[in-house]
């Protein structure tokens, strides 16, 4: 009788979960604890307020905010909190997300809230006016009927207002104005598509909202003209008269020639300008017209780097030109090279040969990809296909430090490039009482000569560490962590070997 009683008390377990899923699986709709969010209301005529421009960025589609059957749940309390001052979040929205379904809590007054969820893995985000949310880690419930405890941080937004201009004073209406991708202080919102670029009104106006911090903006007009701008503002506040002048696009123009001297029609133009306050270049392509003759326009003015290639020959050698704003530069030849040959050998310093070994090929000036090829069992490397010069040619190997040759000229085919077995530094890096420091950064610098200076960041648990490969020589071993003061060691490394090295920090 026992048994039997069990066994009707396990089916009408099983039927009770059964009849839950089926009500509150996709198709269904379950029972809700309140309306669907709404959007924001329609936006009036003229500009928008920041803080609801920005809500239209950061809110995603919102779907129906679940209840979860009773008994099967977890309840999940938290508190929403402003990311610089630790202070209290009222009205926003955390979502939690598990595939398709959403369940939603605003926080109150004091930045709290309050939901319950099934088991499972969440996804968590904040929607708020005048707020962002860095990115929220994942929330895992583990079981039914556990009390879960979160933290969720956001980041009040400022605004930035101003007009884009041309250097001679004129609106530059329709430009796109957004943060740069690699401004530290956004980097991570611009990558994640929560702050939107803003487009200049016909005076050339602005208005683009940011988070707080130091941003660098970037204004981009139709005709491919650029300009930029830095600003600092705090958190809520509105940063006014930012004016961003941009440069006038500038053009060049020439002719690409076969070695023969006659006009190339099959052949591509590569030009670069360096992007500024940056070692980067912009790389614009353009097709070459009837005769080998070309025109590049919307180039930025600056250090531009013009180059020529075409199936069957070499790279023409590169042309470097400062184009000024609105230049538009004509006659620039460019002549493409019957294809040479640079090859050769890598061997260690007793001359044995590496195989494996990476060799890299660079025209000295040019700023196309440069060429790679790997040694054979022999050690042995080509490029068949390369213009006179000069050239860089570097060889890599995990074992070795790099070797290198600059103001190679092709052709030659009997290059040696000799490879120095590398060392290592290794070590312990621990505290004045003799317990490891868990996370630290060791700087290696060389002593007496400039350049070979390595960086790393360790969070090993047990202070070990190991930077490699490293070059034979003597080296400042420098070890810094938080809460520490900064140590410093020296130690010579020999080819082939590690060299060991223990730092003691004293703590501030």
């Amino acid at each position: 009788m026992a048994g039997r009683r069990t066994w009707i008390a396990l089916v009408l377990v099983a039927a009770a979960v059964g009849l839950w899923r089926w009500r509150a699986a996709p198709g269904r709709a379950p029972a809700a604890t309140g309306a669907p969010a709404a959007g924001p209301p329609d936006a009036p005529a003229g500009r928008q307020p920041v803080a609801t421009r920005a809500r239209r960025v950061l809110e995603p589609t919102v779907g129906t905010r679940f209840r979860a059957a009773p008994g099967v749940v977890a309840t999940v309390t938290g508190q929403v909190v402003d990311a610089g001052t630790g202070a209290p979040v009222a009205g926003v929205d955390v979502v939690f997300a598990q595939g398709s379904r959403e369940t939603t809590a605003t926080s109150d007054g004091a930045g709290r809230f309050s939901l319950s969820l099934a088991p499972g893995v969440y996804d968590v985000r904040a929607i708020g006016d005048g707020v962002i949310a860095p990115s929220q880690p994942p929330l895992a419930v583990a079981r039914a009927e556990q009390a879960v405890a979160v933290t969720v941080q956001v980041v009040r937004t400022a605004a930035v207002r101003g007009r884009v201009v041309y250097d001679g004073g004129a609106a530059a209406a329709g430009a796109e104005v957004a943060i740069r991708s690699d401004s530290r202080a956004a980097a991570g919102y611009v990558r994640a598509g929560m702050l939107a670029p803003a487009l200049a009104d016909a005076a050339g106006a602005y208005e683009l909202v940011v988070p707080p911090g130091a941003v660098e903006l970037r204004a981009t007009t139709a005709d491919g003209a650029h300009g930029f701008a830095r600003v600092e503002v705090a958190a809520g506040e509105v940063a006014a008269g930012v004016d961003i002048v941009v440069d006038r696009s500038a053009s060049v123009a020439g002719v690409v020639r076969a070695p023969d001297g006659s006009g190339l029609d099959d052949a591509t133009v590569v030009v670069s300008t360096r992007v500024p306050r940056s070692v980067h270049y912009d790389r614009r392509e353009a097709p070459v017209g009837p005769g080998g003759r070309f025109e590049v326009r919307g180039l930025r003015p600056g250090r531009t780097v013009v180059e020529a290639v075409a199936d069957g020959y070499a790279p023409s050698a590169p042309v470097t030109i400062d184009l000024a704003h609105g230049e538009a530069r004509t006659g620039v030849v460019l002549t493409v090279s019957e294809p040479l040959v640079i090859a050769g050998r890598v061997v260690d310093a007793d001359g044995v040969p590496v195989p494996g070994a990476e060799v890299a090929q660079v025209w000295l000036g040019s700023k196309l990809r440069y060429d790679k090829v790997t040694t054979d069992g022999s050690g042995a490397f080509a490029f068949d296909a390369v213009g006179p010069g000069p050239h860089m040619i570097r060889a890599r190997h995990p074992a070795y430090v790099d070797a290198r040759q600059t103001n190679v000229m092709a052709p030659v085919d009997d290059l040696v490039l000799k490879m120095v077995p590398a060392g290592s530094i290794r070590g312990r890096v621990r505290a004045a009482g003799g317990e490891p420091v868990p996370a630290f950064s060791v700087d290696v610098r060389p002593r007496g000569k400039r350049g070979g200076r390595k960086r790393r960041r360790f969070a090993t648990g047990d202070g070990r560490f190991e930077i490699w490969p490293v070059a034979p020589g003597d080296y400042d071993v420098i070890a810094t962590a938080d809460g520490f003061a900064e140590a410093r060691a020296r130690v010579s490394v020999e080819p082939a070997e590690p060299a060991d090295v223990d730092v003691e920090l004293s703590r501030q």
